[in-house]
């Protein structure tokens, strides 16, 4: 059934006081659409958070680093930036980190405060610190 709300309405949802699935300081999001979840970056508590159409938790993934963002890549991939400069490739089926890219060029890695996935999927990833974007190519 889901929820009701009209246009404009905001509500919590996600994450408030829900005892082990309590966010901490959540950062970025992304939907996982062939199982209808939506997917959080838990940065605090190192881990993506994983949630129902109706706001139930569902499962966690713990993570080697903060994610501060994230893009769904299909395939059941989910790329997730970090503050420590590198992307995370998550197999959401697996439930485990299984790919790390690093720009071992990057001068002064920064945080990463954006990341998105083409259909051809590379990647695009935001970084501030050098005021640039960059494309991986698949």
């Amino acid at each position: 059934s889901g929820i009701n709300a009209e246009y404009g309405d905001t509500f919590t949802m996600f994450g408030d006081d829900n005892g082990s699935f309590t966010l901490n300081k959540p950062g970025g999001v992304a939907v996982y659409p062939e199982k209808e979840l939506l997917l959080v970056c838990d940065r605090g508590n190192k881990r993506i958070s994983m949630w129902d159409k109706l706001g139930n938790p569902v499962d966690t993934i713990p993570l080697p680093q903060h994610p501060d963002c994230c893009s769904y890549a299909g395939y059941g991939i989910l790329v997730v930036g970090t503050s420590q400069g590198e992307v995370l490739f998550i197999d959401l089926d697996c439930k485990q980190h299984v790919f790390t890219w690093t720009n071992k060029q990057l001068k002064n890695p920064g945080f990463i405060t954006g990341v998105a996935v083409d259909n051809r999927q590379n990647v695009y990833i935001c970084d501030p610190k050098n005021h640039r974007v960059i494309k991986v190519y698949r």
